[in-house]
């Protein structure tokens, strides 16, 4: 990974032969970014800069994989889980919707827990798209909890740093799912943000899922054979008004070893503390400002970071010491 560093800086601030500063949100994500992608930034934005732009493949940890087999164990208990060839960005959309969609309509319908639900929002003229681990539902009372799932290699609660990515992580979801419950409309950021025709027919793979799924729908919607996007948007629109919003949200800790639960963690929803981060790091998104290393006092991260070698803020650090400890 030698010169990582370097091609990074020149690749974001135009540095290299005159050319334009590249805009992250742009160039990296289509227009949009992921729940995942905040997490990402907060334990280390350095460490996630060179991670979306260095094409050099990490090898997955053991633990990493582990906890990926985790989720989707946890998703085939309860429904089934299939992939569909895409090829449009319309479609690859709707997939998300259809599933959102149905697993809101089976919470309707008794069916007290749903997992890997797509998600979606907008914060601040921002596409935002995730995947909740769980939505569970209280038919009694109508309440609505999320869930988010953590594996860990020791039987212990993981350190504050990490907790408070997953603090964050659990937040979001709670945000953009409040939102779809208020109604906030999608419609105007797919098409003028990312350029979607939402009015488009869709793929007759896609179709054919939808009417896989279609008794499920609502009935103004139940038998209709013309499908796309604006029609999605209406139906998930129409379903997500008849939830409340999120109550409580959780993080569920899990032993690898016996995939049991052994801290079930309250998270306490903290929206000013919540839109602070998330302005610091659209700034970065937009390409306001760069990326930033870790503090001093959490410079113990940079020990486990594949691309401390070559590190430019860790060099900084480093030469800003140096010249620290020369006597004046």
């Amino acid at each position: 990974m030698a010169g990582t560093s370097s091609v990074t800086s020149n690749l974001l601030h135009g540095t290299a032969r005159g050319k334009e500063k590249v805009v992250p949100i742009h160039h990296f994500r289509k227009g949009y970014v992921r729940v995942s992608d905040f997490v990402a930034l907060a334990w280390c934005e350095k460490r996630f800069e060179y991670t979306i732009t260095n094409p050099t493949r990490i090898p997955k940890p053991e633990h990493i994989t582990a906890g990926t087999n985790l989720h989707l164990l946890r998703e085939l208990e309860i429904q089934d889980c299939g992939q569909l060839k895409i090829t449009y960005t319309e479609d690859n959309f709707a997939m998300k919707l259809v599933d959102l969609i149905v697993a809101l309509q089976k919470l309707q319908c008794s069916k007290d827990v749903q997992r890997e639900v797509p998600i979606f929002g907008v914060y601040k003229g921002i596409l935002i798209s995730g995947k909740i681990d769980e939505i569970h539902i209280d038919p009694i009372a109508f309440t609505v909890d999320i869930i988010e799932l953590k594996s860990r290699v020791c039987r212990k609660a993981p350190g504050r740093a990490h907790q408070r990515t997953h603090e964050m992580q659990v937040m979001i979801y709670k945000l953009l799912f409040d939102d779809l419950i208020r109604g906030h409309t999608l419609k105007h950021t797919f098409v003028k943000t990312l350029g979607l025709n939402i009015e488009k027919s869709l793929d007759i793979c896609v179709v054919s899922y939808i009417k896989d799924n279609q008794a499920l729908f609502s009935k103004e919607h139940y038998s209709r054979e013309d499908w796309n996007l604006s029609i999605l948007l209406d139906e998930m629109k129409t379903v997500a008004a008849l939830f409340p919003f999120v109550q409580d949200c959780y993080i569920d800790y899990v032993w690898q070893n016996d995939l049991k639960t052994f801290y079930l963690y309250e998270v306490e929803y903290d929206e000013k503390w919540l839109f602070k981060k998330m302005d610091g790091y659209l700034e970065y998104w937009l390409g306001h400002r760069s990326a930033q290393g870790v503090d001093v006092e959490e410079a113990w991260k940079c020990h486990t970071c594949n691309y401390q070698k070559d590190c430019s803020w860790v060099a900084a650090k480093i030469s800003e010491r140096k010249h620290n400890m020369v006597p004046k």
